[in-house]
């Protein structure tokens, strides 16, 4: 299967450290920090949730825009998206807005995507925002039935055509040889439908905390380790349904050693249940650490008057953390005051 992926122009970023998660998903165990499946695999087609086709695959058009739910697209889309008219039987199963905002080094990188079955996707965006990766595969012009010039790849799983329509940069791809060549090209020619229906995701990243619920507190306003420097600061938001999570990351590095902290919102694990944590009292916050597991945090708490959960990873010294998180409580406690 081709992986159709996207440049996010981020780059050490990939900060999305979902609530819920055991780890940062950007964080290993060294402190290097890599692409999360909610970062990276966003500025992909999702395959991991595409499901069988809901219908038996026909030639006949078909109306797949969504349901009668009209989702405003404009909160974070400089465009509207548009879905074919033609999908083949195949229904839309998945789509996704991704926004990676004030990139160091490709400004911003957004698109929409839309998967239909196990059959095809779709990724758009302007031409200067949709960052695709180019493919070594040889290109093929084509013209479309609606005398639109497009190219052509082959893949391992089928076929790619990309090409620009209404100020549009688009991709669709075939996934798994689910669609044949002659099928894509219509549903090509028929992108003209207007989408409506509520994405089944959108992530949102930022070096900035813009769009976040709460205040965070920032790099250099807490106690850093003599020789560290900031690596990564930034936000991230993904909505899914009626639930959003909202993070902020911050790492410093010195060499092999690593300081990230991540204060967030949501549902956290109860880190009560592990044998490894111990509660100590800092400032009358509640503060479990543990120092045995480096795939574990290293301490972990929640600001009373916000709510907000703090969970720091680092294999630095438990002494060390400890001026860490009593500096980040008297920060956090005086912003709050105010």
């Amino acid at each position: 299967m081709k992986s159709k992926a996207i440049f996010s122009g981020i780059v050490g970023l990939s900060l999305f450290a979902l609530v819920g998660c055991n780890s940062p998903a950007s964080i290993s165990n060294n402190g290097t920090t890599t692409s999360t499946n909610n970062t990276a695999q966003s500025n992909k087609v999702n395959l991991s949730q595409v499901t069988k086709p809901t219908t038996t695959p026909t030639s006949n058009e078909t109306a797949s825009a969504g349901n009668l739910e009209a989702f405003d697209f404009k909160q974070y889309l400089p465009f509207t998206p548009l879905l074919p008219s033609y999908t083949a039987g195949y229904q839309l199963t998945h789509s996704e807005i991704t926004r990676y905002l004030n990139t160091r080094q490709n400004g911003d990188a957004i698109s929409y995507s839309a998967s239909y079955g196990n059959a095809f996707t779709i990724i758009e965006g302007h031409p200067n925002q949709l960052h695709i990766v180019p493919s070594s595969a040889t290109k093929t012009n084509i013209t479309l039935s609606n005398n639109i010039h497009a190219t052509m790849q082959k893949h391992d799983g089928g076929e790619s055509i990309e090409f620009t329509q209404n100020g549009l940069l688009f991709d669709v791809t075939t996934i798994n040889g689910g669609l044949s060549l002659q099928k894509l090209e219509k549903v090509c020619s028929s992108i003209r439908v207007p989408a409506t229906q509520t994405p089944s995701e959108i992530h949102i990243e930022n070096h900035s905390t813009s769009g976040l619920s709460f205040k965070p507190v920032k790099a250099g306003l807490f106690y850093v380790p003599s020789g560290f420097k900031l690596n990564t600061q930034g936000s991230a938001i993904n909505i899914r349904g009626t639930s959003k999570q909202e993070s902020y990351q911050i790492t410093y590095r010195k060499g092999s050693s690593y300081l990230t902290v991540t204060q967030s919102t949501g549902k956290e694990p109860n880190y009560t249940k592990s044998t490894t944590y111990q509660s100590t009292t800092i400032q009358g916050v509640s503060v479990l650490d543990q120092h045995t597991n480096s795939m574990e945090p290293i301490a972990v708490f929640t600001l009373p008057q916000t709510h907000v959960h703090v969970v720091v990873y680092s294999n630095i010294s438990l002494s060390e953390v400890n001026k860490v998180v009593n500096s980040f409580l008297s920060t956090a406690m005086h912003t709050t005051s105010q």
